[in-house]
């Protein structure tokens, strides 16, 4: 409670206050109403004077409770208005200092335009296009709808950058341009922000790779603001790689596969980028020959060159990128002896196959590709042995040597090496006994020696290769023999090939144990005996191959668990009963051939063979299935492809 003299002290200024701000006489008033005669609330309650002069202090003012609301509108309109001067002010200082800028640039380099201000240029396409000519085809930029001449009027004049000609980016983001016209740009299927208001490390979108991973598609900056990366996966690019993207100073990184439509010649354009480490251009339909000159491209670490029409002699400059890890050339119409490539010491993979190089393999070159990890030499016309120092290779995990002209032994492996896993040399002319020392090979999965000259035993120390999925020993002249037992420790297997190896006796029961089987072809032995009912087992089998045997009895009624079968082959045997049992299932052979005068009710048979065929085609031909996955499926079976060739038993 305020004494009255304080009261009294300050009622004339809270009056005089009042008064003027006679929008609230009430405060002025006498309080009444009920409870307020009662002298002992009264007592602990102010009087108005008293209530008006609190107000005074707890505020600091003398306004009424009423006066806050338009008083506050009042203080935020004032901030408001304060704010909006200070953008102005803003606005201008920031012109001043480009103004400023434009002046220091101008008085720097008499060459350069004056810059107006923000939002207003004057048209520099003349000047930029004589700048631009130490970079460029003058002659290019002036002839109107060339790749040149756009980009240069875009970026002199539309670019809303509107970057000063000195300025870092602008030469590389001209480069850019030229690539987005060159190569069909406004017709991309996708929209990259090629030419949008952004700078050029933007110039993309989220794809995917052909690992399946996530991968800038467009230009990319890994680091700083220069482009490393362009990526165009499968029919984005119509057009021929323009020369100015040698001004790409930064660019490491090029991958344009299955782009059909960028064919032409090997493009110079790469010729000089100077830090260029990788470079796809597969399935491009690209066509020539590889230039001498890509020996000048020392900072290669992968040449990728694959499913193209690329003609000619392998330059022997090749042979100076030293640098390179991968070197992929394969599936064109090259040749060379491959003697060049000894030199690439740091190559981990080197695709060749289905082309037409010649040479040996030899141990020097063995000694250099210590790094060898996957070596594709198939289908060319190599014709040499296989060195010793071939098995010392410790990385190589994938070689594929088929269908050259190898000749001789397989050398003896003198330690074990734990890196093979696919071994293709089948067609050739290798000869001689399997050596036991393969076994040393522990973690191979994949074995390929089919239509060799091999003769012998089968090498017992196939037993002990339980990593095997994959095993082809097909078409080689072995001792006649039973079906090795040790071969039925291999539980992994799911394609067993013994066609046309003088098997004898009959089929064994434990056959029917192999449960992962895909493939089982026993076909052109000399097998006897009953088909066990075992094999009815095999739930996973798609591809059973039992013609020409001497095979007698019926159709085992197991064969209706076979809901996997697809190809099926009995034909050339002594079998009779009735296949019903096949025919009958919810699902039949796609191709399913047999001799139906002595095998009734072959409904679903598809070739029917009897000894009166005129045209004895189910007497002298051979189904060959497809044994070889190629590079593109990594080396795993894809898929199962057969056809027949025209081969006399006796010739087998």
């Amino acid at each position: 409670m305020m004494n009255s003299s304080n009261v009294n002290d300050n009622s004339d200024a809270i009056i005089s206050v009042n008064q003027e701000n006679t929008s609230t006489p009430s405060l002025m008033e006498p309080i009444e109403g009920p409870g307020l005669e009662d002298d002992m609330v009264h007592d602990q309650l102010p009087t108005v004077d008293e209530a008006k002069a609190n107000l005074d202090l707890a505020t600091g003012d003398s306004i009424s409770r009423r006066t806050p609301y338009w008083r506050w509108c009042f203080y935020c309109f004032s901030c408001i208005c304060c704010a909006f001067i200070l953008l102005i002010i803003l606005a201008f200082t920031v012109g001043a200092i480009e103004e400023k800028e434009a002046m220091k640039h101008s008085q720097g380099d008499s060459n350069l335009p004056p810059k107006l201000a923000p939002g207003t240029y004057e048209p520099r396409t003349d000047f930029v296009r004589q700048y631009l000519s130490k970079h460029s085809d003058v002659n290019e930029m002036m002839r109107e709808g060339s790749p040149q001449y756009w980009a240069s009027k875009w970026i002199a004049d539309e670019d809303i950058f509107h970057l000063p000609v000195d300025d870092e980016a602008f030469v590389e983001r001209y480069a850019l341009a030229v690539f987005y016209f060159a190569m069909n740009g406004p017709k991309w299927p996708l929209h990259l922000g090629f030419l949008a208001a952004r700078k050029v490390c933007d110039w993309n979108r989220i794809g995917f790779g052909s690992d399946d991973k996530p991968r800038y598609v467009g230009a990319h900056c890994t680091k700083g603001e220069k482009v490393h990366e362009l990526f165009f996966p499968e029919k984005w690019l119509h057009g021929v790689f323009p020369d100015e993207m040698s001004l790409l100073s930064e660019l490491r990184f090029i991958s344009v596969y299955r782009n059909p439509d960028v064919g032409g010649k090997f493009p110079e354009a790469v010729r000089k980028i100077p830090k260029l480490e990788y470079l796809a251009l597969h399935f491009c339909d690209l066509e020539g020959t590889i230039p001498s000159w890509i020996g000048e491209m020392t900072a290669l670490t992968s040449l990728v060159l694959s499913n193209n029409d690329l003609t000619g002699t392998l330059p022997s400059e090749v042979g100076l990128l030293t640098g390179l890890n991968q070197l992929f050339l394969d599936d064109n119409r090259l040749q060379g002896d491959i003697k060049m490539l000894e030199p690439l010491t740091n190559l981990e993979a080197l695709l060749l196959e289905d082309n037409q190089f010649h040479g040996n393999l030899t141990d020097p070159m063995m000694f250099n590709w210590q790094h060898m990890q996957i070596m594709d030499l198939s289908n060319n016309n190599l014709t040499s042995t296989i060195p010793p120092g071939f098995f010392a290779l410790k990385n190589l995990s994938v070689a594929d040597i088929h269908s050259n002209q190898l000749t001789g032994s397989l050398p003896v492996i003198g330690q074990t090496n734990n890196a093979f896993k696919f071994l293709a040399l089948h067609d050739n002319k290798l000869k001689g006994q399997i050596p036991n020392s393969m076994g040393r090979l522990e973690k191979m999965s994949h074995l390929d020696l089919s239509n060799n000259l091999f003769t012998g035993t089968l090498p017992a120390s196939f037993g002990n290769m339980t990593n095997f999925k994959y095993l082809f020993l097909s078409m080689n002249k072995f001792a006649e023999g039973k079906i090795p037992s040790f071969l039925q420790k291999l539980t992994n297997l799911e394609d067993l090939s013994l066609k046309a190896t003088q098997r004898t006796g009959i089929l064994p029961h434990w056959l029917g144990f192999m449960h992962s089987l895909v493939l089982l072809d026993l076909d052109s032995n000399q097998l006897q005996g009953t088909i066990p009912r075992a094999l009815g087992d095999l739930t996973n089998l798609k591809f059973l191959l039992l013609n020409s045997n001497k095979l007698h009895g019926s159709i085992p009624q197991s064969f209706e668990k076979l809901s996997k079968i697809d190809f099926l082959m009995l034909e050339d045997n002594n079998l009779n009963g009735t296949a019903k049992h096949v025919c009958d299932k919810k699902e039949t052979p796609q191709v399913f051939v047999a001799d139906c005068e002595e095998i009734k009710q072959c409904t679903c048979c598809t070739l029917c063979c009897s000894d009166n065929n005129a045209d004895k085609h189910c007497d002298d031909d051979v189904w060959l299935g497809g044994v070889d996955p190629i590079w593109e499926s990594q080396y795993e079976r894809a898929f199962y492809q057969f056809e027949k060739v025209k081969l006399k038993k006796h010739n087998l």
